[in-house]
């Protein structure tokens, strides 16, 4: 019997983990080009945090300063293309094949759909 319910619990945390990985594929794979990028008062804030927070004596050069901004654009635009899908899944009809009940179960596990109104909000 136990060895039947860890195998049962492997199965669902194996089944959990493949929705979350589904999900996260179908936001990766979202294009970036086209989705709002920061602007330039907060990548002259970022520089600025960047330069101003090293552990170092030094100054980080500008090459590396403008590899980390480029990480939090890429970031920030994985944010926003995670905002845009999960308020497609959620806006639309049940006839959408990316409203399957797994995706759809990641999505509603998400900000976004407390933000829409789809799901009470958690108390922090």
């Amino acid at each position: 019997e136990v060895f039947a319910d860890r195998l049962e619990a492997a199965y669902a945390a194996r089944s959990a983990a493949e929705v979350w990985i589904r999900y996260n594929f179908f936001i990766d794979n979202m294009p970036t080009d086209d989705v709002q990028q920061l602007n330039r008062d907060q990548t002259d804030w970022l520089k600025d945090s960047i330069r101003t927070a090293t552990q170092t004596n030094s100054t980080p050069e500008q090459k590396e300063v403008e590899a980390m901004l480029q990480e939090v654009q890429l970031d920030f635009a994985r944010a926003m293309n995670k905002v845009t899908f999960d308020a497609h899944v959620l806006r639309t009809g049940d006839e959408d094949p990316m409203k399957r009940n797994d995706v759809l179960e990641a999505v509603l596990a998400g900000r976004v759909a407390e933000a829409i109104g789809a799901v009470p909000h958690k108390s922090a």
